[in-house]
C-alpha cells in the first residue's frame, strides 16, 4: 500500500478480463462481502479491497502456505487421532461460519489448506449462501436458481437436488471430508458424471462403513492423470501402520460419528459442526457418543419408502384396525409427548455441562489466570450432572461422566501435573469420589473396560496429590492400584495396543515415586530401576512388533531417560550418558517425523537438557552450555508459538534458569544474571496472572533465591538483600495459607537457613517450619530430615542435628548422590560436636 501502514505477504484475487459476466461478478463480490464479515484463525482473512483502473474487482487476502488438509495429513504421516484433533479445527471455523450466518457450501481439501504449524485455513467462499440478508440481498437468488456451483463428490443431497440449503449441508461435507481423511477413500463411488447418477447415488446410496471401505483395494486418479492401486496396506501405513489396527480404531464410534454426518435426511444429521466437533473430542476422550447405529424404526422407514407401492394394500388393512384405537393413541400420544420434552430438559442439560467440562475446559485449560475461571466451570458442570444422577441411577454412562467432572475438579483443585489451586485435601476427596462412582458401575456391569479405565486414571492422579503433600506411602499404594487395573485390562484384551503402553507408563510413574529425584521419592532408585526396567522390556516389545507407532516410540524415548537418571543417580555415569544418549536419538528421529508436534518437540528439549547435565557432571561445562543451548532454543520457539501457553512459559523460564546456572559455573556472572532476570520477568507475570496457582509462586520463590545467591557471591550486597526480602514474601504466603503443603513448609525452612547474605537468616523460625513439614511427611522424606538437622545445628542442638541426619542417611541407598551429600553434612555436625 502506499501509505506504508500495512506490510505483508498477502495473495490478491482479481478477476480476469474476459470472465466478468454479471454472475460471476455477482459471485466474486459475494466472496469479498463474505470474507468481511469473517475474523477467526482459521479463516483465511479478507485486508482490503477495490476496483482496478481497468474496473475490475479484486481483494487482498491472507496469504495461506500451505496443503490441502488430505495431503497434509498424508505427508506428514499423521495418525488417526491426531487428524481427528485438526479436523476438529475445521469444524470450529465452520461453526464460526454458520453463527455468523454464512453457509460456505464448497467444503473440500482443496478449499482447506494447512499451514506448516499445523494450522487448517478456510478458503473460497465464492459460492457461499449469506443467510444474512444485511451483508446482500443477491444471495438469496442464488439459491432461487438453484445455481449447481458445487463439488459433486462433496456436495449434499439437498445440494444436488436443489432444494434449499441450511448449515447441516456443510455438516454432510464435512462427514464426506472426515470420512476421507480416515479411510483415503471416498464414501461414493459414481459410474459417470452424469447429473442424474450423481444425484442417484447421493439421493439414494447408503455409503460403506469407513471400517469396511479401508478394505478395498481400488484405482484412484492422480492430478497428473496417472491412477494409483489403492490397497488396505497403502492406506494404513500412513494413519494407523497396520490394516488390522487401522480397522479396530474405525469400528464403532467412528463409523457412526461419520454416518451420522452423512445421513440422507438433514434433520438426522449433527445438528451443527459444533456438535460434529464436540462427539469426536467425546470418542478420543473414551466417553459415550451421541452417533448410534440406525434404528429399527428408521430402517423400516427406508423400506417401505423403496417398497411403497407394495405397501399400500397391507396399509389400507391397517387403517382399519387403526381407528378402533386412535383415542388411546391420541391419550399415549400427549403422554409421550411430555416424555419426549423432559428427555430433551434432560438432555440439554446433560450436553450443557459436558461442554462446560470438555470442551470450554479444555480450550482454557493453558491460558493465563484461568485456574479459578475452570475451578467455576467445572462446579456449574458438577452441579447439574449431579441433579441428573439423580434422575438416573442406573444409567452407567451418566455416572461415568459424573465421575469425570471429579477428575475435572480434583486437577483444578490440587494436582501437580497442571496450573492448581494447591487445595491437595480437595483434590483427594474429589478422586476418591470418582472412584466411587466408577465402583458402583463396575459392580453393576463387570469387565466394563471404560470404567475400569477411569477407576485407573483416578487412581493415577489420586497418587500424583499424594506424593507431592508428602505422603508417599500412599501415593505408592494408590499407583499400585492404577497398575493392576491397567495389567487386568491388558489381559483380557490382548490386542489392545494401549493398555499395553498404559502398563508400561504405570511402572514408569512407580518408578518415578520411588527414586527419581526429579520427583518426591523414598529414595530407593533400585526398586524403581526394577520398574523402568518392566516398562523398558515392554515398550521394546511394542515397538519391535509396530515400529511406526508414535505414542511406544515416544514413550520408549522417555523410558531411556528414566533409566538414564537412575544410573546418574546411582554414579554410574558413564551408563547414565549412554542411556541419555539413546532417549536424545529417538526424540531426534521423532521430531524429523513430527517438526510441528508440541509434546515431541518438548522432549527433544528435555533429552539436550539431560545430556547438559551430564556434560556438567563430567566437568565439561562448555559441552554443557552447548546443550543447553539447544535445549533452550527449542523451548523459545514452542513459548513464542504459543505465547498463552502457561506450560510453554514455565519451560522457557526453567531452561533460562539452567543457562544461568552452567552460566555461573563458567565464570560469566553477567550473563548468568541476564538468564535469570529474564526467567524473573517470565514468572512474575505468571504469578500475577494467576494468583491462585501456588506452583508459579513456588517457582518465582526459588528464582529469587538464585538471583539472590549469585548478587551476593558478587559483592552486590543490596541487590542480594533485595531478592531474597521478595522471596520471604512470596515462600511466606505459602506457608501462611490454609492447607500449606509439607514441601511448602520445608522450602520456607531452608531459604531461613540458608538465605544471603547472612544476616536474614532466622534458624528459630525455621525450626518450627522445618518440624511441619516432617511430621506431615511422617518422616519418611530425606530432604525434610536433613532441613530440620540443620535448623537443630544453626539453633546448637547438635545431638539431635546428629541423630535426624542418621536417619535421613538411613533412608536411602548407599550409591546414593543425595546420601553422599547428607553423610557430609552428618560429619560436618560430628566435627563440630568434638570441638
Amino acid at each position: 500500500r502506499d501509505d506504508q501502514e500495512f506490510k505483508k505477504r498477502v495473495a490478491i484475487k482479481i478477476l480476469k478480463r474476459g470472465m466478468d459476466t454479471e454472475e460471476i461478478l455477482r459471485r466474486f463480490r459475494n466472496e469479498r462481502q463474505t470474507l468481511a464479515a469473517l475474523d477467526h484463525p482459521y479463516i483465511a482473512r479478507l485486508y482490503d479491497g477495490g476496483t482496478t483502473e481497468d474496473g475490475l474487482p479484486y481483494f487482498v487476502m491472507e496469504y495461506i502456505d500451505g496443503q490441502p488438509i488430505d495431503l497434509y495429513c498424508d505427508s506428514h504421516r499423521l495418525n488417526t487421532t491426531e487428524r481427528l484433533q485438526l479436523f476438529c479445527k475445521v469444524c470450529l471455523a465452520v461453526h464460526f461460519a454458520h453463527q455468523n450466518l454464512i453457509i460456505h457450501r464448497d467444503l473440500k481439501p482443496g478449499n482447506i489448506l494447512v499451514t506448516e504449524q499445523g494450522d487448517p485455513k478456510l478458503l473460497d467462499f465464492g459460492i457461499a449462501k449469506l443467510i444474512n440478508p444485511e451483508l446482500t440481498a443477491q444471495s438469496i437468488k442464488l439459491t432461487r436458481e438453484r445455481m449447481q456451483l458445487m463439488t459433486p463428490q462433496y456436495a449434499s443431497p439437498e445440494q444436488v437436488r436443489g432444494d434449499p440449503i441450511t448449515t447441516a449441508s456443510d455438516v454432510y461435507s464435512l462427514g464426506v471430508l472426515l470420512y476421507e481423511l480416515l479411510t483415503g477413500h471416498a464414501p461414493y463411488r459414481f459410474k459417470s458424471s452424469s447429473p442424474h447418477e450423481i444425484e442417484r447415488v447421493i439421493c439414494e446410496q447408503e455409503p460403506e462403513k469407513p471400517s469396511v471401505a479401508i478394505t478395498r483395494v481400488e484405482e484412484v486418479q492422480n492430478l497428473d492423470g496417472s491412477t494409483t492401486t489403492l490397497t488396505p496396506e497403502i492406506v494404513s501405513r500412513i494413519r494407523e501402520g497396520q490394516p488390522e489396527k487401522l480397522k479396530r480404531r474405525l469400528v464403532g464410534d467412528l463409523d457412526n460419528i461419520i454416518l451420522m454426518a452423512l445421513r440422507k435426511e438433514s434433520q438426522r444429521r449433527y445438528n451443527s459442526a459444533q456438535a460434529l466437533a464436540e462427539d469426536i473430542r467425546r470418542h478420543l476422550m473414551n466417553l459415550p457418543v451421541e452417533a448410534r447405529h440406525s434404528t429399527l424404526k428408521y430402517r423400516s422407514f427406508k423400506f417401505i419408502k423403496r417398497h411403497k407401492f407394495g405397501m399400500i394394500a397391507a396399509s389400507l388393512i391397517l387403517i382399519i384396525l387403526l381407528a378402533g384405537i386412535v383415542s388411546t393413541a391420541r391419550q399415549a400420544k400427549i403422554a409421550k409427548e411430555n416424555q419426549i420434552r423432559a428427555e430433551q430438559h434432560f438432555n440439554n442439560i446433560r450436553k450443557l455441562a459436558n461442554t462446560l467440562i470438555f470442551e470450554i475446559y479444555d480450550t482454557i485449560k493453558d491460558l493465563p489466570g484461568s485456574t479459578s475461571a475452570r475451578k467455576l466451570l467445572v462446579q456449574r458442570a458438577l452441579k447439574y450432572l449431579s441433579s441428573l444422577a439423580k434422575e438416573a441411577k442406573d444409567d452407567p454412562s451418566l455416572q461415568l461422566e459424573l465421575a469425570w467432572a471429579y477428575q475435572k475438579i480434583g486437577d483444578v483443585q490440587g494436582n501437580p501435573n497442571n496450573a492448581n489451586l494447591g487445595d491437595l485435601s480437595g483434590a483427594i476427596e474429589s478422586y476418591h469420589k470418582g472412584i466411587t462412582l466408577t465402583e458402583e458401575v463396575i459392580a453393576n456391569h463387570p469387565g466394563d473396560s471404560l470404567a475400569m479405565r477411569a477407576q485407573a486414571v483416578f487412581y493415577e492422579k489420586l497418587s500424583d496429590v499424594q506424593s507431592w503433600s508428602g505422603d508417599l506411602t500412599s501415593a505408592i499404594k494408590s499407583n499400585k492400584q492404577s497398575l493392576q487395573i491397567y495389567q487386568r485390562l491388558a489381559t483380557s484384551q490382548p490386542a489392545e495396543l494401549k493398555y499395553q503402553q498404559l502398563v508400561a507408563i504405570s511402572h514408569i510413574k512407580l518408578g518415578d515415586i520411588l527414586g527419581n529425584p526429579n520427583f518426591p521419592n523414598t529414595g530407593d532408585a533400585v526398586t524403581a530401576k526394577s520398574h523402568y526396567q518392566k516398562a523398558w522390556s515392554i515398550l521394546r516389545k511394542l515397538h519391535a512388533s509396530d515400529s511406526t507407532d508414535i505414542v511406544t516410540h515416544r514413550y520408549l524415548g522417555l523410558i531411556y531417560e528414566r533409566l538414564g537418571t537412575i544410573f546418574e543417580v546411582t554414579s554410574q555415569i558413564s551408563k547414565a550418558f549412554e542411556f541419555y544418549q539413546n532417549s536424545l536419538n529417538i526424540r531426534k528421529n521423532l521430531s524429523e517425523q513430527k517438526p510441528f508436534h508440541y509434546d515431541i518437540q518438548r522432549d527433544l528439549a528435555v533429552a539436550y537438557e539431560k545430556m547438559a547435565n551430564m556434560y556438567k557432571a563430567f566437568k565439561e561445562p562448555t559441552q554443557a552450555l552447548l546443550n543447553y543451548q539447544k535445549s533452550t532454543a527449542i523451548f523459545e520457539r514452542l513459548y513464542k508459538n504459543d505465547i498463552k501457553n502457561t506450560n510453554a512459559q514455565r519451560s522457557v523460564c526453567f531452561s533460562y534458569e539452567h543457562m544461568g546456572d552452567i552460566l555461573e559455573i563458567l565464570g560469566r556472572f553477567r550473563e548468568a544474571m541476564n538468564y535469570y532476570q529474564k526467567s524473573l520477568k517470565l514468572r512474575e507475570n505468571l504469578a500475577m496472572n494467576d494468583p491462585s496457582n501456588l506452583k508459579d509462586r513456588a517457582d518465582l520463590g526459588w528464582n529469587l533465591y538464585k538471583l539472590a545467591t549469585l548478587c551476593y557471591k558478587n559483592d552486590q550486597l543490596n541487590s542480594a538483600r533485595k531478592y531474597s526480602k521478595q522471596m520471604m514474601r512470596v515462600q511466606k504466603s505459602l506457608v501462611d495459607r490454609p492447607g500449606a503443603r509439607a514441601i511448602d513448609y520445608n522450602n520456607f525452612a531452608w531459604y531461613l537457613l540458608t538465605c544471603e547474605p547472612p544476616s536474614l537468616r532466622n534458624p528459630e523460625m525455621a525450626l518450627s517450619y522445618a518440624k511441619k513439614a516432617v511430621e506431615m511427611s511422617h518422616k519418611s522424606d530425606p530432604n525434610f530430615l536433613d532441613t530440620l538437622a540443620l535448623a537443630y545445628f544453626q539453633t546448637g542442638q547438635t545431638e539431635r542435628a546428629i541423630q535426624l541426619e542418621k536417619k535421613a542417611v538411613s533412608l536411602l541407598i548407599s550409591d546414593s548422590p543425595l546420601r553422599k551429600e547428607l553423610e557430609k553434612n552428618l560429619a560436618k555436625f560430628k566435627a563440630a560436636q568434638s570441638e
